[in-house]
C-alpha cells in the first residue's frame, strides 16, 4: 500500500514538471479578488498567453477565452454583471468567424448573427422577448435582403 502511494506520487511530481502552462494575475481589485488573470504558455523560452478570464468585483466572470499568437481564436463568452451570458462567438485570428450569439440582460436572446472572416455573413435574426423579430441577409459584408415579422 505505501509503496503504490509513493508510486503514484512520484508519477504525479513527474507529471507536475512536464506542465508548461503558468496562471498570471495581472489585475487585482482593491480588496485582493482577481480582476484579470491569464494563462501563459511557456515554450522554448517565449511566453504565448493561451487563455484570458476578468472578472467583475462582485467575483462573477466578464470575460473568457482563448487566445493564440496574440489574438482573440477560439470561443469567446462575455457576461452581465448579474451573471448572465451578454454575447459569445468564436474568433480565427483575431477576426469574428461564425455563429454569435448576444443576449439580453434579463437572459431573452437579442440576435444571433454570422461572420466570415471578420465581415458580416448570412443571416442575421433580430429578436424581441426571445420573438423573432427581423431577418438581414449578408453576403461579402453587404446586407442584400431584409425580412420583418
Amino acid at each position: 500500500m505505501i509503496k503504490d502511494l509513493i508510486f503514484i506520487l512520484i508519477i504525479v511530481s513527474l507529471l507536475s514538471c512536464n506542465n508548461n502552462t503558468v496562471q498570471s494575475v495581472d489585475a487585482k481589485f482593491p480588496d485582493g479578488k482577481p480582476a484579470k488573470v491569464s494563462w501563459i504558455k511557456q515554450e522554448n523560452g517565449k511566453n504565448d498567453t493561451i487563455k484570458r478570464l476578468e472578472y467583475y468585483s462582485n467575483g462573477k466572470k466578464k470575460i473568457e477565452g482563448e487566445v493564440k499568437n496574440g489574438k482573440r481564436s477560439g470561443k469567446w463568452t462575455y457576461w452581465f454583471e448579474n451573471g448572465n451570458i451578454w454575447s459569445e462567438g468564436s474568433f480565427i485570428n483575431g477576426l469574428s468567424d461564425g455563429q454569435f450569439n448576444i443576449f439580453n440582460e434579463d437572459g431573452s436572446k437579442y440576435m444571433q448573427s454570422n461572420y466570415k472572416n471578420g465581415v458580416p455573413d448570412g443571416c442575421w435574426t433580430f429578436f424581441n422577448n426571445n420573438i423573432k423579430k427581423k431577418e438581414v441577409y449578408f453576403k461579402d459584408g453587404k446586407s442584400i435582403k431584409e425580412v420583418n415579422f
